[in-house]
This record gives structure tokens, C-alpha cells and sequence, in this order.
């Protein structure tokens, strides 16, 4: 009987236990890719990798890209008005001269300069204070592209320079 009895708790114990070692996840194994999956052990060719700017000083930066596609644009130093039509005053007179006119109130150098721009400022980051909206240009109108943000940034930044 006790030849059984041991024959039978070896058996148990030993077909019951299993090593955790022995089973296998399939995945992305790259940390590089888009989705890396960490508790994969076995790599199954999943991996997706994002393109794009990779530069972090663009204006279009993806912090998901892997691989740059040439794509980074980069703001330019303007000035509120020029002959050559690439200017701060364009960009605002594209973007917001309906809301400017709908409320009556001129778009021109004074309004966006006051308070050293910080106001204009306050618009573009969504934190203006007192006013029908707080963001310019406001929901429903067409928007400012990044590079549009940074290249009126930039323009506060360097003393507005008319």
C-alpha cells in the first residue's frame, strides 16, 4: 500500500507542477516600435514603426516616429507685415479677420502688441482670460497649424518687430 501511496503522490507532484519558463508569448519585441508588447518572449514579425519628423525642434514633431521622412518644418522669423506676404499680419488676417470683424474691433498692430504680446500669447495657448473665447482663433474657424503658433511665439519673443 505505501508503494502506491508514493507512486501516486510522485505522479501528482510531478505531472502537476509546470514551468512558468516553458510557455511563450508572441509579439512585437522591439522596444523601438510602435507596439512593443513587454511581455512577449517570442518575436512574431508584428513590430509597426511610425515615420515622420523626428526632429523635437520642429514644428511637426511625432515623438511616435522611428524613422524621419524628411517631412520637419521648421518656424520662420517674420515680421508683422512685409512686401513678400509671408508675415505675422497674413497669418492672423487668413486665420482670424472674421472673429476680428464680427465684434467690431480692427485687426492691427496695437490689438496684438498690447500687454508685450502676452495676451496674443494667452490666445494661441487656449488661456485667455475675459473674453467670448478663450483661444484664437476660436472653435469652428479654421486653425493655426503649429508652425503658424511657434512663428507668432517666435515673433513676441524677438520684439515684434513691425
Amino acid at each position: 500500500m505505501s508503494r502506491v501511496f508514493y507512486f501516486f503522490l510522485f505522479n501528482v507532484i510531478f505531472f502537476s507542477c509546470t514551468n512558468q519558463n516553458e510557455e511563450f508569448y508572441f509579439g512585437c519585441t522591439d522596444p523601438n516600435a510602435s507596439n512593443f508588447d513587454s511581455s512577449a518572449i517570442e518575436d512574431d514579425d508584428s513590430c509597426l514603426y511610425y515615420i515622420g519628423c523626428t526632429d523635437p525642434d520642429a514644428c511637426n514633431y511625432n515623438f511616435l516616429a522611428v524613422e524621419d521622412d524628411g517631412s520637419c518644418q521648421f518656424a520662420q522669423e517674420m515680421v508683422f507685415q512685409s512686401e513678400n506676404e509671408n508675415d505675422i499680419y497674413d497669418i492672423i488676417d487668413q486665420k482670424c479677420v472674421l472673429c476680428h470683424n464680427n465684434i467690431g474691433l480692427e485687426l492691427n498692430y496695437s490689438i496684438l502688441t498690447q500687454n508685450n504680446g502676452q495676451t496674443l500669447i494667452d490666445f494661441i495657448n487656449g488661456n485667455a482670460v475675459g473674453y467670448a473665447y478663450n483661444i484664437m482663433p476660436p472653435p469652428g474657424a479654421l486653425q493655426l497649424t503649429n508652425c503658424e503658433k511657434e512663428e507668432i511665439k517666435l515673433w513676441i519673443l524677438n520684439g515684434m518687430l513691425e
